[in-house]
């Protein structure tokens, strides 16, 4: 039974062609190296950061507490974005 996408890699041993779902080659019995996804970074962290250091600054230049309500809020922003599962 079909399940999914299935392409065929090279082994690096024998050069074989191999299923990328295999877990060995079958000619040579090397292990298949899986390869992950590369995480992709939430558009959310780099908006928290900058809003973050955005309200460093306006503390700095004595906004007051409305600067270090701008720092919290994005550093929440900043562990939203951390912490939500990449897709």
């Amino acid at each position: 039974m079909y399940r999914g996408n299935m392409a065929l890699i090279t082994c690096a041993d024998c050069s074989t062609e191999v299923s990328d779902q295999a877990k060995a080659c079958p000619k040579c019995g090397r292990p298949v190296a899986k390869v992950e996804q590369e995480k992709k970074t939430s558009p959310l962290v780099y908006a928290g950061l900058a809003v973050a250091v955005i309200g460093g600054l306006m503390w700095v230049m004595h906004y007051g507490v409305f600067g270090i309500l701008v720092a919290i809020a994005g550093g929440a922003m900043y562990l939203v974005g951390v912490l939500s599962p990449s897709k």
